[in-house]
């Protein structure tokens, strides 16, 4: 009966470790799953702020892209209405030049060759 419960009590303590074995890797196989789904999405989240920082940056380009050309094209007005304003200047001092032309001719009478 001794040997029967030294046998059986062996028995259990395998049993017992075994058992402890078995879930332990299973824990571990667990926990190495968990590591590797933390560090892709870690990488993920890396790739995602990367993406983000180079979409801020094209924005931020973008940005100053359209305050260059509101700028340029303030800029361009302003020329246009200088422009514009000499053109009109021009044109009212070729009338009068005209009119002076017309006017010298009526009293000079028709010219004779």
């Amino acid at each position: 009966m001794f040997g029967l419960a030294v046998v059986l009590f062996a028995l259990i303590t395998i049993g017992i470790k075994w058992f402890t074995l078995h879930q332990i890797r299973e824990l571990n196989a667990s926990l190495l799953e968990a590591q590797s789904e933390a560090m892709s999405a870690r990488n993920r989240l890396k790739v995602a702020l990367n993406e983000k920082a180079g979409t801020e940056r094209k924005i931020s380009v973008g940005e100053r892209n359209c305050q260059a050309a509101e700028r340029r094209i303030a800029q361009l007005e302003k020329e246009f209405l200088e422009v514009q304003a000499h053109a009109q200047e021009q044109a009212e001092i070729a009338r009068q030049k005209l009119a002076l032309a017309e006017e010298l001719k009526r009293k000079s009478g028709p010219i004779r060759p």
